[in-house]
C-alpha cells in the first residue's frame, strides 16, 4: 500500500511540474502572439499608407491633360 501511495505522490508531483512548464510556455506564446499582432497592425498601416500614396499618384497622372498635338 505504501508503494501505491508513493507512486501517487510522485505522479501528482510530475503533473504539478508539467503544469508549471505549460504555464511558462503559455506566457511565452501569449507574448509572441502580442508581438505578431503588433507587427501585423503596423504592417497594415504601412501598406495602407503606400496604397493611398499610389492611388494619389495614379489619380494625379490621370488628371494631367493630354496634348492634342498630332503629327501630320
Amino acid at each position: 500500500m505504501k508503494e501505491l501511495i508513493q507512486m501517487s505522490v510522485d505522479h501528482l508531483t510530475n503533473v504539478s511540474r508539467e503544469l508549471e512548464r505549460l504555464a511558462a510556455q503559455k506566457e511565452q506564446v501569449e507574448k509572441e502572439i502580442m508581438r505578431l499582432q503588433k507587427y501585423v497592425e503596423e504592417g497594415a498601416v504601412t501598406v495602407e499608407k503606400y496604397r493611398a500614396e499610389s492611388e494619389k499618384i495614379q489619380s494625379a497622372d490621370q488628371t494631367v491633360p493630354s496634348s492634342s498635338f498630332t503629327l501630320s
